[in-house]
């Protein structure tokens, strides 16, 4: 599965440092220190039109804004910077390394199992089905070999954990562990509904045996994204990464326009959400930030709009429209 064509902006760099209420002087100690390696910036020319300087704006690509908001939710709990630094270092791990073979010694019908399991129902029926029947370790090395250094952070651990939420409808979970009177840290993202398909047995075990064994804190990263579908100022920027495809965007835009009588969302056996036109702007605000993030983390089956005219819009998640 071609990653980086699937969500092709999220490499840019579109999200200002003050959009995550990040003071400068906390961010560039943070750079300075080595929190976040690498940060492109925006130049504008400065408020002043005698002045001869510009203005450098750091800008973050969508790994970097989650990076970020995790290390902000680190630095309440007062986890040292070094200990961030080295659980930067794990999540920037390649999944693949290029020029090693990372599949030559599995078996085919292993990997198959694997990548089945990780792939959303609806990919395994339609779009990759013929090629997960043909694919092999040397196909998988090959595509490996071809990965652009630009589309790395789609293969990182963090990369991981962020289309696993977007793709998958998964919640990974972030662990940070330490064995008692011990200085050294363990760091493992663990996807549970994937980890629970592959082996369950061995899985449940693991886990047990962290917790009993292991002072562990807990990361869970699907509400990073259910905080950027409802904040308000963060919300723009999910449009700016289009983590909305062209048929869920035509919903917010009816939503925003007010040209609509109802909006029914279906959720996958979990019931149904209905927002009116002639709803309190309270609750229309509450039932709308629910359609955002139910749409961008792509968590329905069906969504309608009865529009003023009667005309109705209906979208669901296998990518089929129709307007009668």
């Amino acid at each position: 599965m071609n990653l980086f064509e699937i969500f092709p902006k999220l490499i840019e760099h579109r999200v200002p440092v003050s959009a995550l209420d990040i003071e400068p002087r906390v961010f560039f100690h943070w750079k300075e220190k080595g929190v976040i390696d690498y940060v492109p910036y925006i130049d504008t020319p400065a408020l002043e039109p005698k002045a001869k300087k510009v203005r450098k704006w750091a800008h973050l690509n969508a790994f970097d804004m989650l990076w970020l908001m995790i290390v902000k939710e680190l630095r309440k709990y007062n986890m040292d910077l070094e200990t961030i630094i080295e659980l930067k270092e794990f999540l920037n791990q390649s999944m693949f390394k290029k020029g090693e073979s990372s599949f030559k010694e599995l078996p085919d019908d292993v990997i198959k199992k694997n990548i089945k399991a990780a792939m959303p129902v609806n990919m395994q029926d339609t779009i990759m089905k013929d090629a997960l029947e043909e694919l092999t370790a040397e196909k998988l090395d090959e595509f490996v070999q071809q990965i652009g250094d630009a589309f790395q952070p789609f293969y990182t651990i963090l990369g991981t954990a962020f289309l696993s939420v977007l793709i998958h409808d998964t919640n990974p979970i972030l662990m940070i562990k330490k064995k008692i009177n011990s200085d050294k840290f363990e760091f493992e993202l663990r996807v549970l509904e994937i980890a629970l398909e592959i082996d369950k047995e061995a899985f449940v075990n693991k886990l047990l045996n962290d917790i009993n064994q292991r002072i562990v804190l807990n990361i869970p990263i699907r509400p990073f994204f259910e905080f950027i579908f409802e904040d308000e100022s963060m919300f723009k920027y999910t449009k700016a990464f289009e983590f909305f495809n062209a048929k869920e965007q035509k919903i917010l835009e009816i939503l925003d326009s007010g040209d609509y009588k109802e909006i029914k969302i279906t959720k996958d056996a979990k019931g149904l959400l209905t927002i009116k036109s002639i709803s309190t702007q309270e609750v229309k605000d509450v039932k709308a930030k629910e359609i955002r993030r139910l749409l961008g983390l792509n968590q329905y089956e069906t969504a309608e709009v009865i529009f003023r005219n009667d005309k109705h819009l209906v979208i669901n998640n296998t990518q089929t429209q129709k307007i009668q």
